[in-house]
């Protein structure tokens, strides 16, 4: 007694909730009559508006309400701010926990968050510089959609394959590159290593055995195993288990067939669509690499429609190549620079004339095809999408034909003269060089893993396909999470200079102290 006490019910019909009129039936509020009374009885009030109900509400429970909001808005600042690491202090700190940086990395993705916090670039919020958009677009052609698109793209072709643990990764940790191929999970060789016998050959071999020996691998330790203890099925896999080291992944990690690879016979096929009858001739006497490089331009303008786009899009911009006009103004500087150095000699600036001469080589070819087949090979394209409604800005055709130049240059990889004696082979021109490594290999077509080979050939269905294996010093290498796959170029003909002015960069084992060379005869004087 003594306590004030509030009842609410509602009349007959619809009722409301507690402390609402209620509906149909024309339900009432109940209040207290008096507030001295020690007793509490109700009257009937009339029913008054929402907003009259939500005032008086409001009143009653404003500094709860008040108090809630507040703790729940202190909370969120504390709990991001320690989580990110900002109001710690330590949001660069390299030795933060693990859990941090990977909710910070979330977190920070949120323009909003970003501005809170003040951290970061905020002003990128709303304007990008040209360094910037620069790097953007790099990360764009590192990004995981790119890779999975990529990969599509092959494994859509028949007896193409990607390894599924395979990825980009950028940097590339063993080759000090920008980007590299590499494993950037280990769940599929992991359940592969538990759940299927290793090698083809193994597998092979192990295929006219009882069904119980193709549970382990390789062949002898499992026939010893399951021979000498009568294993059961359980008993084999508890085995597996136990000793995963017994289960080799699989050896292809790559397979590129020829359909999907930029040939000669594709470049013909496309390029005598679009050039008159009488250029055609002399397209044919076109050597591969001009070929390829008037299709790479072809279908980098045809851009959505091509089917190379996955490919085309991933490629480098700049190109790297050492005869490009841009690597050429980099080598002027570096080359003034060591001049400085005290083993060098004061005529160092004379070692420019190799890469003058291959720009200036390099730049004739591009003039030549500009002026040759540059109109046909961009029109019909250029046309295609302004017909459907939209024009990209696309660079000038000498433009493009340089870069494409810079591409084949540094990418193109030599096969068998049969099905184009060079080629663009796509996500293979990826991997970066290794001495050490094993080289790219061509299925011909009539391997068999019984005669000893590691792949089947698939006949002329797989013949001019491109496989990559993990090797080291000649011998399987599994790679872990995190590792580089690498393969070595296999171009022991190519000098220092070779390497720079084809690839864009000069490998270690050609690495080295410069020495300028003297003809032992006077130079010819023109008369």
């Amino acid at each position: 007694m003594g306590k004030k006490q509030k009842k609410s019910s509602s009349s007959s019909g619809g009722g409301g909730d507690q402390g609402h009129s209620g509906g149909g039936g024309g339900g009432a509020l109940l209040s207290s009559s008096s507030k001295d009374s020690p007793t509490t009885f109700a009257t009937w009030v009339e029913p008054r508006g929402s907003s009259s109900a939500f005032w008086r509400w409001w009143s009653v429970e404003r500094e709860a309400l008040l108090w809630l909001v507040a703790c729940v808005i202190a909370a969120m600042v504390l709990g991001l701010g320690i989580g990110t690491g900002h109001l710690t202090g330590d949001h660069k700190n390299p030795h933060r926990t693990r859990w941090r940086r990977r909710v910070g990395r979330q977190l920070r993705r949120n323009g909003l968050l970003n501005t809170i916090f003040l951290g970061g670039n905020v002003p990128s919020l709303w304007s990008s510089s040209a360094s910037d958009r620069k790097s953007s677009t790099a990360s764009k052609k590192s990004s995981p959609k790119m890779f999975n698109v990529l990969r599509e793209m092959i494994v859509r072709e028949e007896t193409g394959y990607v390894h599924p643990d395979l990825g980009f990764l950028d940097p590339a940790p063993s080759s000090g590159t920008g980007r590299g191929l590499g494993m950037i999970s280990d769940k599929y060789a992991h359940c592969q290593m538990r759940c299927n016998p290793g090698i083809l050959d193994e597998k092979e071999a192990m295929g006219d055995l009882d069904p119980l020996y193709g549970y382990v691998a390789p062949m002898d330790a499992t026939t010893l195993l399951l021979k000498d203890f009568n294993m059961s099925v359980t008993d084999a896999l508890e085995v597996q288990n136990k000793r995963p080291e017994l289960f080799a992944p699989e050896e292809i990690l790559i397979r590129v067939p020829l359909s999907i690879q930029m040939t000669r016979s594709v470049a013909l096929d496309t390029l005598t669509q679009l050039i008159p009858g009488n250029l055609q001739n002399d397209l044919n006497d076109l050597d591969d690499a001009c070929l390829l490089v008037l299709l790479l331009v072809h279908e980098r303008t045809k851009g959505l429609d091509s089917r190379f786009y996955p490919y085309i899009a991933t490629l480098p911009d700049p190109p790297t190549c050492g005869h490009s006009f841009t690597t050429l103004q980099e080598v002027y500087t570096t080359l003034a620079s060591l001049k400085t150095l005290d083993w060098m000699d004061s005529q160092i600036l004379e070692w420019k004339n190799p890469w003058m001469r291959a720009n200036d080589y390099a730049r004739k070819i591009v003039l030549n095809l500009a002026a040759d087949y540059g109109p046909y090979i961009t029109a019909a394209a250029f046309g295609a999408n302004q017909a459907k409604g939209f024009a990209p800005i696309l660079p000038s055709i000498e433009q493009s034909i340089s870069w494409a130049l810079c591409q084949v240059s540094s990418r193109a990889t030599a096969g068998n003269e049969t099905h184009g004696s060079l080629r663009l082979v796509p996500l293979v021109d990826m991997i970066n060089h290794d001495i050490n490594a094993g080289p790219f290999y061509e299925i011909t077509g009539d391997e068999q893993i019984k005669l000893g080979d590691f792949e089947n050939g698939y006949g002329e269905t797989g013949a001019g396909a491109f496989v990559v294996r993990s090797l080291r010093h000649g011998r399987r290498k599994p790679l872990k999470k995190g590792q580089e796959l690498l393969v070595n170029y296999n171009v022991p003909g190519y000098s220092a200079m070779d390497w720079f002015l084809s690839l864009g960069f000069i490998p270690s084992e050609r690495r080295g102290r410069w020495t300028k060379m003297h003809g032992a005869l006077p130079p010819m004087m023109d008369s």
